[in-house]
């Protein structure tokens, strides 16, 4: 099982007072970052959040946005006067209509007191604060519960991916075997024709002559290399199949490895055939490579 880093959850809870929504969207990271948005009368439990957060997603960035809605509740909340707003209103308006001669001042504070809605504020009560703890709570569990099976769900896609990427790996490797080991027939008959010529001759430099000998059949040899290849295809199935968590790190190392043993194919090849495949697998390891990013 793996999961995926990119994922959405949105979830609402409808209480006596009000109603909460939470939001939460997750996306790719190196390591675990919570980040939250919560209204100021709710920030004092932004730890406990962020811990529960912790529970249930190990990797990733993961932003939460908690917003909430009065009912008219009385008990919930109060409202709180903005005095020195009005009065700085009151003096600015005082100062205008004596500028201006403006009669009847009343009239124009009042529509001007009126306008401003900031006169008014709603303040959650503390005890109110308090009891919603729980709900908050209950409402943060249900929204990662989502988005971690979202992340699951969406991780069992990639896994998908992932094994047919690896299944067109294993054919490309079949065929520069097979490719390989004609290949290597042929430069082994061409090499056989170039020391005929040559024993017919006087050979001055004999030692120098067979350390060339044996350098360019090392060089002809992938067979270390496919081996390799093998065994990283094999692991990364193997760590596909495990039940632990985080997997995406190990994905990542394993798919570094195996471009790496192309990359030397690549560069110990002659033959354009056997080029053109290790171009096909190395794009293939590119697929995964770019997925696996996402992985938790």
């Amino acid at each position: 099982m793996i999961n995926s880093m990119t994922a959405h959850s949105r979830c609402s809870l409808t209480t006596s007072w009000g109603t909460l929504s939470l939001e939460v969207q997750s996306v790719n990271r190196r390591h675990l970052e919570v980040n939250t948005s919560l209204p100021k009368e709710f920030l004092s439990f932004d730890p406990q959040i962020k811990k529960r957060v912790q529970k249930k997603i190990f990797r990733g960035k993961v932003n939460l946005y908690l917003t909430f809605t009065l009912n008219g509740d009385e008990e919930a909340f109060s409202l709180v006067a903005n005095l020195p707003l009005a009065k700085e209103i009151q003096k600015g308006w005082a100062s205008i209509s004596s500028e201006l001669g403006i009669e009847q001042q009343e009239k124009g504070l009042i529509k001007l007191l009126c306008r401003d809605s900031n006169l008014l504020q709603a303040e959650l009560k503390n005890s109110f604060v308090h009891s919603a703890k729980d709900e908050i709570m209950q409402l943060v569990d249900d929204a990662t519960g989502d988005l971690a099976n979202m992340r699951s769900c969406e991780g069992e896609f990639l896994k998908k991916e992932f094994i047919l990427h690896l299944k067109q790996i294993e054919e490309i490797l079949e065929k520069a075997k097979k490719n390989t080991s004609k290949a290597s027939l042929e430069r082994q008959e061409k090499l056989k024709e170039r020391i005929g010529e040559l024993l017919g001759q006087e050979l001055e430099f004999e030692e120098r002559f067979l350390k060339e000998v044996a350098i360019l059949a090392d060089k002809s040899d992938l067979t270390e290399e496919f081996t390799r290849i093998d065994s990283h295809l094999e692991l990364f199935k193997k760590v596909l199949e495990e039940k632990r968590q985080c997997k995406g790190k190990t994905l990542d190392f394993i798919i570094q490895e195996l471009n790496r043993e192309w990359n030397t194919i690549g560069s110990k090849c002659s033959d354009c055939e056997t080029s053109h495949l290790v171009i096909e697998a190395k794009s293939e390891c590119e697929k995964i490579r770019e997925q696996v990013q996402n992985v938790e």
